[in-house]
């Protein structure tokens, strides 16, 4: 009963399929995450942070409008002109001007940390599957690794990789 395996997976061969797994897994698979998140991944997380930035509306502030409705109210009447008012108005321009909602930069935001803990979470994910493409000298593709570019894109818009300042 057990001379059917035996002469099927002959010690050597397991032996040696053994070794191409640990190999696999402890030095190609690292490999390969690193070259495909450097390559691909990152710049692809990136650009896509940047079109979301340049996309998302700035925050909706209430008493902003309300203040810029009432200069432009004072602004266009005959009440505008008078000493007392036309100093308040002045006042009331230099504080809505420090009200006024200010986008923010990509520049000031380290996206590489941001992309690279996407990429490290979603390839964390995928676990056995990356090991089985990678060692099926990559004609094996998993379907998660069709779809990771959404995933890592849904892991940095989460804010599980930190917030996005202009959220």
């Amino acid at each position: 009963m057990m001379e059917l395996p035996a002469r099927l997976f002959p010690p050597a061969l397991l032996a040696g399929l053994i070794v191409y797994g640990a190999v696999t897994m402890l030095w190609l698979q690292p490999i390969v995450e690193k070259r495909l998140a450097e390559k691909r991944l990152i710049p692809q997380c990136e650009a896509s942070l940047q079109y979301a930035e340049k996309t998302t509306p700035p925050p909706n502030n209430e008493k902003f409008r309300q203040a810029q409705i009432v200069i432009q109210m004072y602004e266009n009447s005959p009440l505008g002109s008078m000493p007392g008012v036309k100093e308040s108005l002045e006042a009331a321009k230099r504080m809505v001007e420090q009200m006024r909602p200010q986008k923010f930069r990509m520049s000031k935001i380290d996206r590489s940390s941001i992309c690279g803990c996407a990429v490290d979470i979603a390839f964390d994910g995928m676990g056995l599957k990356m090991t089985l493409h990678v060692a099926s000298l990559r004609t094996h593709t998993p379907k998660s690794l069709g779809s990771i570019d959404q995933n890592i894109m849904a892991i940095a818009s989460n804010g599980q990789c930190g917030a996005l300042p202009w959220k």
